[in-house]
């Protein structure tokens, strides 16, 4: 297993300060496409779990089919249910308690069965502040029932064609959905946007791009990306910098901060080439945070300290940045910023120090 590497912590913690800022900005009033490209960061944690779990996957292989599937499965469940299952008993008092969010039984169902992405079908259903966050970890939840088996049963060029293949086919899947609930659904053009945002295959070219790195020979890939970056980039950035303008002849009220990627959006098939434009992105970057060399702004420490409790983090920060909000309304906008995140990193520490370490030392080796 390769060493620990800081820098990916670090991306991890930009991640989570990105999706402070724009939960909070949300929260004060500011329309959707303010800040709207901060969804990327959700695409981030994607990606590097994709690379995360395959690596730990490969390097699995050699013990038997039930022995890996039984370390997979009881280390995930260390890590990730005690305290998603907290903030769910949490969630359940308060509507006890206090009757708050009269929709919870229902919402309940999805919730507590890792499915909460596919509520977003559920007319019934709107979003709230208390849950509106928990749809990513049910489609990682749904990536860990099927990635472990495919990559137990491939050889390593057999997972390379895979991948290869899921980066292409998941583009098609979002935009077949896509035409499918225009054309027979009674949803309206955001809430689609939104659902295919939260379908699980819509992201599984996310966790096949990160898995990319795992399985690529690092050293044809580090000529390859010495070759590809600063085209690559200029690239990006000429088709963000048309697809904004093309947005914003159409919009009356497009930020242009959302830097031509505003949420859950379909026009200019947004919705099916800009996911794996984010993807690829976030994987060339990361292998160059991998570097041993490297030394830049990802290894800061504080962002380090930030990405290795960015889990409890995120599962705390929209309750927190509810309560802040209301409690603290008028406070100067970048002061009640520093506050929400130092209040999210205090509870997110809190909570891996005190409680998530308890059930981590089980953790088979």
């Amino acid at each position: 297993m390769k060493r620990y590497i800081n820098s990916l912590d670090g991306l991890r913690g930009l991640g989570i300060l990105v999706v402070v800022l724009y939960h909070l900005l949300r929260l004060k009033g500011n329309d959707p496409s303010f800040f709207g490209f901060a969804w990327i960061a959700v695409q981030m944690f994607f990606v590097q779990s994709g690379y995360l779990i395959t690596r730990i996957l490969i390097h699995s292989k050699e013990l038997s089919f039930k022995n890996y599937l039984k370390q997979f499965y009881w280390n995930r469940t260390l890590r990730i249910f005690p305290i998603y299952f907290l903030y769910l008993f949490l969630l359940t008092g308060i509507y006890f308690v206090f009757n708050i969010d009269a929709d919870f039984p229902r919402r309940a169902i999805y919730l507590f069965t890792h499915t909460y992405n596919f509520s977003r079908f559920d007319s019934h259903i709107d979003f709230h502040p208390f849950y509106v966050h928990l749809w990513s970890l049910a489609v990682e939840e749904q990536f860990y029932l099927i990635w472990p088996l495919l990559i137990y049963f491939l050889s390593q060029n057999q997972i390379k064609i895979m991948i290869i293949v899921l980066m292409i086919i998941c583009p098609v899947i979002r935009f077949s959905l896509g035409e499918y609930l225009l054309n027979y659904s009674t949803f309206e053009e955001m809430r689609i946007g939104e659902i295919i945002y939260g379908f699980t295959f819509s992201h599984f070219d996310a966790f096949a791009t990160g898995g990319l790195i795992a399985v690529l020979n690092h050293d044809w890939l580090s000529k390859s990306v010495k070759l590809v970056i600063v085209p690559f980039v200029i690239g990006v950035i000429v088709i963000l910098f048309i697809n904004q303008k093309s947005m914003s002849a159409q919009y009356v009220t497009l930020s242009w901060t959302s830097l031509g990627l505003p949420l859950a959006n379909l026009k200019n098939y947004q919705h099916v080439w800009s996911y794996s434009l984010v993807n690829v992105s976030f994987a060339l970057l990361m292998f160059i945070l991998m570097n041993k060399t490297y030394r830049g702004f990802f290894n800061w420490k504080p962002l380090v300290s930030l990405g290795k409790i960015a889990y409890s983090a995120y599962i705390f920060h929209f309750m927190i940045l509810l309560i802040i909000v209301k409690y603290a309304p008028d406070i100067w906008f970048p002061i009640l910023f520093f506050l929400s995140l130092l209040i999210v990193y205090l509870v997110g520490f809190t909570s891996y120090s005190l409680f998530e370490k308890k059930f981590l030392k089980y953790k088979s080796k």
